[in-house]
């Protein structure tokens, strides 16, 4: 089953809509659609990473705040501002 096969590969594909799921879950399609789903899933797997780091920065630069006077804000500001 193909869905067996993205499972391995992509993450969260529990929390895809049902009418895509049906989609993925046709290996009847044709190999160049099925490369065009995979594609698709590589896609939200890179959006799904981003968001989270995006998080994670947001996160660390909330709590940049709280060490006001540190000598480490200028290093995580840094660091923030080359992963911005």
């Amino acid at each position: 089953k193909m869905r067996a096969k993205l499972r391995r590969k992509f993450s969260c594909l529990h929390r895809i809509r049902p009418e895509f799921a049906a989609i993925l879950n046709d290996s009847t399609h044709p190999d160049d659609m099925q490369k065009a789903c995979e594609e698709v899933l590589v896609c939200r797997e890179r959006v799904l990473w981003t968001a989270g780091i995006e998080i994670v920065v947001a996160a660390v630069s909330f709590v940049g705040f709280d060490v006001r006077r540190s000598p480490l804000v200028p290093c995580v500001s840094s660091c923030l501002l080359l992963l911005a």
